[in-house]
C-alpha cells in the first residue's frame, strides 16, 4: 500500500489502494474494437482507449514516485512526472520501450522513437487534449493517434517501474521499426482527402456511439476476479465523459451558453425544462425495466447528478481521495447501473438514439437510502 496525499503528490489527504487494481485498468485499455476497422464508431472507441491509456500512464508514474517518497508537482504532464524518476529508471524504461517497439511495431511516428520523445509530444495535459480533441487542430497533433502508440508506453512503465511480468526476460526482435514523419504524413493525407471529410464537428454526435461501445465493454473474466475493480473505474470515467458530451452537444445545438467546468448538474439544469422532463421519464422507464432496487440518490437524473458533485470525472479518477459527502471507500465508481441508465436516457431523448422496441417495465424500483457509505450498491438484475 502506498501513501498518496491530496491531488497525488501533495500533503495531507488519503491513501491509494494497492497498485494491482491498475491491472484491471490495463484490461479495459486493451479492449478490442468490436466492429470492422473501417467502421466510423472507431473514432469514439479509440478516444476512450486513449483516455484510459494516458490515465493509466499517469498513475504508473505517480505510484512509482510515491513509492520512492519523491515529491512531484500537481500536474498531468507525463514528461514532468517522467523526469522526476531516477536516471537509471528513465534509461531502463526507454530501453524497454524500444524493445517493445521492435517486438510489436513495424513502423510508428518519429516523435514516438523513444518513451521520452513520446511523452514530450503528448504535451502538458494529454488527457484533456484527447477528451476535447476537436478544440485543437484536428490534423496537427497526437490527439487522434491509434491507442497502439500508447501501448509500448504503458507496458514499459508497468514492467520497469512495477515489475509487471512479461513472457520472457528479453522480447524477440521481430521488426526494425521504421519511423515516419508525422507532419509530412498529415500534409500528404490532406492533399488526398476531401476537406468536408476531415473534421468532426461539435454538432456531430455519431462518433459518440463508438465511445458508447467502449463504455459497454464487458469484463472478460469472472466477476470475482480482482481486476474487475480497475475495469469498473475505467468504465465509470468513460461513461461520465459520454454524459458530459451529450449535455454539451445539446446545449451547443440549442445555442445555450454554459460554463467551462465539468459540473454535470449545472449543465443539465441549463437544458430546457421540456427536454429535462422527457429525459427524466425515459430514465425512470429504463431503470424500471431491469432494476428491483437502486440507491435513493439515483431516483432521478437531477438527484443523481447532484450526488456526483461538481467534478465527477476527477472524483472517479482519484476515487481514493475524500470528496465531501463521499468520504471513505464508497465511490461513484461502484454505481455503474445508474450511470448506464443515465447515458441511455440522455442519448435517446437529447439526440434521438434509436431504441430496439423500447424498454419494458418489469419492476416498481425500490429506492434505498445510502446511509452506510461502506456498503456496496444492490446487485444488478439480469
Amino acid at each position: 500500500m502506498t501513501q498518496t496525499n491530496g491531488t497525488p503528490g501533495s500533503p495531507g489527504r488519503s491513501r491509494k489502494p494497492d497498485i494491482h487494481w491498475l491491472e484491471g485498468l490495463l484490461v479495459y485499455f486493451e479492449t478490442p474494437f468490436p466492429h470492422e476497422t473501417s467502421d466510423p464508431r472507431r473514432v469514439g472507441f479509440e478516444t476512450g482507449q486513449r483516455i484510459t491509456g494516458l490515465y493509466l500512464s499517469e498513475l504508473l508514474l505517480k505510484y512509482s514516485l510515491d513509492e520512492n517518497n519523491e515529491k512531484y508537482p500537481d500536474t498531468h504532464s507525463l514528461l514532468k512526472l517522467f523526469k522526476k524518476l531516477p536516471l537509471e529508471k528513465r534509461r531502463a524504461a526507454n530501453h524497454k520501450y524500444r524493445e517493445i517497439l521492435n517486438n510489436r511495431v513495424e513502423w510508428t511516428w518519429t516523435f514516438a522513437r523513444s518513451l521520452t520523445s513520446l511523452v514530450k509530444e503528448l504535451g502538458d495535459n494529454p488527457i484533456k487534449d484527447t477528451r476535447y480533441f476537436w478544440h485543437t487542430d484536428y490534423n496537427s497533433g497526437p490527439h487522434l493517434l491509434s491507442p497502439g502508440v500508447i501501448y509500448p508506453l504503458v507496458h514499459s512503465l508497468f514492467i520497469v517501474l512495477h515489475n509487471y511480468p512479461q513472457e520472457s526476460k528479453r522480447m524477440e526482435r521481430r521488426y526494425k521499426t521504421q519511423f515516419v514523419d508525422f507532419e509530412k504524413s498529415l500534409k500528404n493525407s490532406a492533399r488526398n482527402t476531401d476537406s468536408e471529410e476531415k473534421g468532426i464537428g461539435v454538432q456531430n454526435v455519431v462518433w459518440l456511439e463508438g465511445l458508447l461501445d467502449y463504455f459497454n465493454a464487458a469484463f472478460p473474466f469472472d466477476n470475482d476476479d480482482p481486476r474487475s475493480f480497475g475495469f469498473a473505474v475505467g468504465r465509470q470515467i468513460t461513461g461520465l465523459h459520454v454524459v458530459e458530451l451529450l449535455l454539451k452537444y445539446k446545449l451547443d445545438e440549442l445555442k445555450i451558453n454554459y460554463g467551462h467546468d465539468h459540473n454535470l448538474a449545472s449543465l443539465y439544469c441549463s437544458i430546457p425544462e421540456c427536454l429535462r422532463n422527457e429525459s427524466e421519464r425515459k430514465y425512470r422507464e429504463i431503470l424500471s425495466s431491469f432494476a428491483r432496487e437502486a440507491w435513493e440518490h439515483a431516483r432521478s437524473i437531477e438527484s443523481l447528478l447532484q450526488y456526483y458533485g461538481p467534478d465527477a470525472i476527477t472524483n472517479s479518477r482519484y476515487f481514493w481521495e475524500p470528496t465531501g459527502h463521499r468520504e471513505g471507500p464508497m465511490s461513484i465508481a461502484f454505481d455503474s447501473r445508474s450511470l448506464y441508465t443515465l447515458v441511455y436516457a440522455l442519448f435517446i431523448t437529447l439526440h434521438g438514439y434509436p431504441e430496439a422496441g423500447g424498454p419494458v417495465k418489469k419492476y416498481e424500483t425500490k429506492f434505498i437510502p445510502l446511509e452506510d457509505l461502506d456498503a456496496l450498491p444492490p446487485q444488478e438484475d439480469g
